[in-house]
């Protein structure tokens, strides 16, 4: 995806958790709203990859690659 895009994206769903819409919805489903920009979001993926990557992986629950 081009870089003004990601951008325009970003810019677009921070107005949206602004809006006291938005708030009213996260207090009445009683959620924690939680901003993060496209790359730092790109960082916890990847984060919760190797987390997850390593809890199989002593499980002994993924392919061995051959």
């Amino acid at each position: 995806m081009p870089a003004y895009a990601k951008k325009k994206m970003e810019d677009t769903l921070k107005k949206v958790m602004d809006t006291n819409r938005f708030k009213e919805y996260m207090d009445k489903n009683m959620m924690q709203p939680a901003w993060r920009t496209g790359a730092e979001f790109d960082k916890l993926l990847d984060k919760e990859h190797d987390a997850a990557k390593q809890l199989l992986g002593e499980a002994g629950l993924l392919k061995k690659k051959k």
